[in-house]
């Protein structure tokens, strides 16, 4: 099941099964509720069909995210940690920050940094 469809799937079945803690099911009710089903459905296909974080290649990072993009080793001119998060500096005057990882959500964030910047500066000659 492709990730949208397992994010609306499991937003019905979670206001189903609110509304039936109530004592009364979904599509007994007014049009108000199933609305709400309808427009939290995008909501939740945002939030459980998304898969943040980057894949390490020899010759580019993958950026997975809002949407999905390369970065080629040999045009990022700088690793840096900004803030919590991780941020590659192009020779362009690009800056892409990374939202996985973070620091605030893993707790070996340091090592996953020395991981990105190693790739960076083996493969950045490539």
């Amino acid at each position: 099941m492709a990730p949208a469809a397992l994010g609306s799937a499991v937003a019905v079945l979670l206001f189903e099964l609110l509304l039936r803690a109530n004592g009364e099911p979904l599509f007994q009710r007014d049009s108000v509720h199933a609305g709400l089903v309808v427009l939290t459905m995008p909501v939740w296909s945002l939030l459980l069909g998304r898969e943040f974080g980057i894949e390490l290649t020899p010759h580019r990072v993958v950026v997975h995210g809002s949407h999905r993009r390369a970065v080629d080793w040999h045009t990022i001119q700088d690793v840096r940690i900004e803030g919590r998060s991780i941020a590659l500096y192009q020779f362009n005057g690009k800056r892409t920050v990374l939202r996985a990882p973070h620091a605030r959500f893993d707790h070996d964030f340091a090592e996953k940094f020395a991981v990105i910047d190693g790739w960076w500066r083996h493969h950045r000659a490539l």
